[in-house]
């Protein structure tokens, strides 16, 4: 009987403290402080003030719904300890399209928050202090915000935190055309399976900044009035699969990603409109990956500030714009048929791999002049044949002995191997002065191997 007893007081001493907030609207203003462990759940509660959550306070607020007061971001809640919003509806009092009843929602730093399967209505307002209430601002580090629709925002979210998991929302348009919808900024950010719609912002709709290791997957984002996703300062971290797509409203260009000052990512959108942008305008952008393989697109580099080391996959070569972009990698790359293509003599490409090249006018390779003069060049894998009506000095290049060269090499450090061609009645390989130069040959036809000069290394 006693150990009965012990146990139930025990039980009773862990009894969340009764919901303070009022189940009808409040006339007046209150504040209020969560001090020690509070549940909120079942019906409407209200609130005309601010709610905080202290440190060593907890609020389980569930299956009910909380609607704010929020006199133009003036009330609202903060939180400083734990909260947990489960099935929950947090939306202001009148639901006023002008904001005045709007509220903030702000999650500090240390805090233990999560948000999941509910909805967050006209949150934020334009407020005397840039952007803390703009929007839900979460600085709190393993922050969880799942399954919640969010509409009606001055902003959506302004998350700075690490190792926050933001997965399986819905974030509907925001009020302004002037404010980002959603800003992510930390390290082991998981922004995944999320639907965002924006009818109004002119600029990306989401920004990423000052982040790595974040994985960005299977999103579907519609901007209707802007562009799609900013990375600025973000490194080895993957964007792939969900699709970026644009109405292109008021400009007849769309950025659909565009990296800035960043390192080591991949980008791979399964269904991509727009462009995708890489620039250095605010810092040096290098060795990432751009794969437009499934999506098509096109790419463009900076065209006044030098990006390095970019492997480009799965694009049409005129679909690309150099601008000052040096040793990029082309991967399973299409070109234009009916035409010829000179490389090495600039910086801008150093590997041509799996790429192809049907019914061309030939292909040259010299590294012999230009910036590039001297430095290696890859070209592996590759597809390449003469058109089968080609005439006798059709070709972009002949030989020796006057035959169309396919592919004509010039100067030392150039790799070639596993290279598929077809010259026909042409020359498939053409050598001038190629020393050190690594060939192993994938199907040829072609006449016998011309040469003015094998380098050592054939």
């Amino acid at each position: 009987m006693k150990k009965l007893f012990l146990l139930i007081l025990a039980a009773t001493l862990f009894v969340a403290a009764t919901c303070p907030l009022p189940t009808t609207q409040p006339k007046t203003v209150q504040d209020y402080e969560i001090t020690d462990s509070v549940e909120c759940s079942g019906g409407t509660f209200y609130l005309n003030g601010v709610l905080t959550v202290q440190q060593d306070g907890s609020l389980n607020f569930h299956d009910a719904t909380l609607k704010i007061a929020g006199a133009t971001a003036e009330h609202g809640i903060d939180v400083y300890g734990t909260a947990s919003f489960n099935n929950a509806v947090v939306t202001s009092t009148t639901e006023a399209v002008d904001e005045t009843d709007n509220y903030f929602f702000t999650v500090r730093e240390g805090a233990d928050f999560s948000f999941e399967n509910g909805e967050i209505k006209h949150c934020g307002a334009d407020y005397d202090e840039p952007e803390t209430r703009f929007g839900l601002k979460v600085l709190a580090d393993d922050a969880v915000i799942s399954n919640t629709d969010f509409s009606n925002n001055y902003q959506n979210l302004n998350l700075e935190c690490n190792g926050a998991q933001i997965t399986g929302n819905a974030f509907h348009s925001g009020s302004q055309e002037l404010v980002r919808p959603i800003i992510l900024s930390g390290l082991n950010i998981a922004f995944n399976d999320n639907e965002v719609e924006e009818l109004f912002y002119r600029g990306s709709v989401i920004r990423v900044f000052d982040s790595e290791n974040t994985v960005f997957s299977d999103n579907n984002i519609t901007s209707q009035s802007g562009d799609g996703v900013a990375l600025e300062n973000v490194n080895n971290s993957a964007f792939t699969d969900g699709s970026i797509t644009s109405g292109t409203y008021y400009r007849p260009e769309f950025t659909a990603i565009r990296l800035d000052a960043s390192e080591s990512n991949t980008v791979n959108i399964d269904n991509l409109t727009g462009v995708v942008d890489v620039s250095s305008e605010s810092g040096e952008t290098r060795n990432n990956v751009v794969d437009l393989t499934v999506s098509g697109g096109s790419i463009k580099f900076d065209p006044e500030h030098i990006t390095l080391a970019t492997t480009v996959k799965g694009v049409v070569y005129a679909d690309i714009e150099w601008g000052l972009s040096e040793g990029n990698v082309l991967e399973a790359c299409t070109f234009e048929p009916g035409e010829s293509y000179e490389f090495g003599a600039d910086e801008s490409i150093n590997a041509i791999k799996d790429s192809t090249f049907q019914n061309t006018k030939g292909i040259a390779i010299d590294v012999t002049t230009g910036a590039q003069a001297g430095a290696a060049f890859e070209f592996t894998g590759n597809t390449l044949n003469f058109p089968d009506a080609t005439s006798p000095g059709g070709g972009a290049t002949q030989d020796d002995d006057g035959l169309n060269a396919l592919l004509t090499i010039t100067g030392s450090n150039i790799i070639l191997k596993e290279n598929d061609l077809d010259a026909g009645e042409g020359t498939a390989y053409y050598f001038k002065n190629a020393n050190n130069a690594q060939a192993t040959a994938g199907q040829t036809t072609a006449k016998p191997l011309h040469s003015r000069q094998y380098g050592s290394g054939y």
